[in-house]
């Protein structure tokens, strides 16, 4: 009688942290984009756009069919993805254009960092140990 008592809380237990354990968590660091010499956008030859100054618009980021989120130019934004177990896919926006998407997993770790690199305007991401390491504050 006894063990079966223990049993039944030990599979009770566990079932509560596993449902927590299936939340992955990114952090989507600040975007400040470079002002100054942004340089001319050079379509191919006959496009209306040749010479033309480029016009910068804000970026939104959207994980798998979620919200579109936007990122802020101050501080981190900590997200929640609800199943560890599958792959899924970060796309960036830039207005109604999507300018950069990549796919990722939390198989090594529960946290993800994304970061934006002003300089060449690309998107990176990074395994972290916790949020507060990558400039979020939580676990």
């Amino acid at each position: 009688m006894k063990k079966c008592t223990m049993i039944c809380v030990v599979i009770l237990v566990t079932g509560e942290l596993a449902s927590a354990a299936d939340l992955g968590h990114l952090c989507v660091g600040p975007v400040v984009r470079r002002l100054g010499d942004r340089g001319v956008y050079v379509p191919p030859p006959g496009d209306p756009r040749f010479g033309k100054a480029r016009v910068d618009r804000p970026f939104v980021f959207q994980i798998d069919d979620g919200a579109k989120l936007n990122p802020s130019a101050e501080h981190s934004i900590p997200v929640e993805v609800q199943d560890r177990s599958k792959r899924h896919l970060f796309s960036v926006y830039e207005g109604d254009e999507k300018t950069s998407s990549f796919k990722f997993d939390f198989r090594i770790t529960a946290v993800q960092c994304i970061t934006f690199d002003p300089f060449y305007e690309t998107w990176h991401m990074t395994a972290g140990k916790s949020l507060a390491k990558c400039g979020c504050s939580g676990p």
